[in-house]
Formats: C-alpha cells, sequence, structure tokens
C-alpha cells in the first residue's frame, strides 16, 4: 500500500474514530447468528471501517476494492432496469455467500456466511444493521 494511500485510510477512518468500537461491536454481534463467518464495513470512498470474523482473503484491500466497485455496478443495472435504489444484494457461492447492504451516507455492510446458511437467514442481522446505520449518522453530524 503507498503512503497516499495509508493516508487517505487514516483519514478516513478518524471521522469514525469516536464509533469504531461500538461498530466492531456490531459486527461481532452478527457473529453470534449462527452461519456468520464475517463482516465488514466500508465507507463511501471505498476504504474499511471495521472488520470482524473470517472473510477468507489474505488481501481485505482487494475485498474493500472490489465490493465497493461491485455494488456500484450492480446499482447502475438495478436503476438502469428500472427498479429503484437497490437495497441489498445476495450472492451465492459452492463454499460462501455474502450479502451487501448500502448504509447511510453511501457506506456498505458487506456480510459473508458459510453455505449451509441460505440467504434470507441474514436479515436475521437486521438488529446490528439499524445499530449500525445509527452509529454511522451520529459520526456524519
Amino acid at each position: 500500500m503507498s503512503h497516499l494511500d495509508q493516508h487517505l485510510r487514516k483519514e478516513r477512518r478518524e471521522q469514525y474514530a469516536a464509533r469504531v468500537d461500538e461498530i466492531q461491536e456490531c459486527l461481532q454481534g452478527m457473529l453470534r447468528e449462527e452461519g456468520i463467518a464475517g463482516s465488514m464495513v466500508i465507507d463511501r470512498d471505498g476504504h474499511p471501517i471495521a472488520a470482524c470474523g473470517d472473510l477468507s482473503t489474505q488481501d481485505p484491500d482487494l475485498v474493500v476494492a472490489l465490493t465497493a466497485a461491485s455494488f456500484a455496478a450492480v446499482g447502475q443495472v438495478f436503476t438502469t432496469l428500472g427498479s429503484g435504489f437497490m437495497t441489498q444484494v445476495h450472492v451465492c457461492g459452492k463454499e460462501r455467500g455474502l450479502c451487501l447492504f448500502p448504509l447511510d451516507r453511501g457506506a456498505l455492510l458487506l456480510v459473508s456466511w458459510d453455505k449451509g446458511l441460505v440467504a434470507g437467514a441474514v436479515d436475521g442481522c437486521q438488529r446490528d444493521l439499524v445499530r449500525l446505520l445509527g452509529l454511522l449518522e451520529m459520526d456524519q453530524s
């Protein structure tokens, strides 16, 4: 990671510094849901705010970049098809699945689950999602 990238990441995280422990606690809460493997909050500019659990990657920066780009691209397709604003994306693979939820101010929540869990079960995280939204909104004030 370049020095400029490190500076930008630090600058982005500073706006969430007062709430990062609470955000991390929300992500930990999601891990209590059966089958949830890991989760990450990504800010509107594609920088990680917090993560926990197993996201099965050696390169979290790549996950962050691809997640932000994928959500933006699928959102454009969704809008172009006349479906309005996208509220979540569920993707299932052979070993894992993931959900992307847009949060306040353009942030994204990525939740990864084990293959035995169905996508709808991730919706059990709604309590933690609502709390995350509140925490992110407080930091934007």
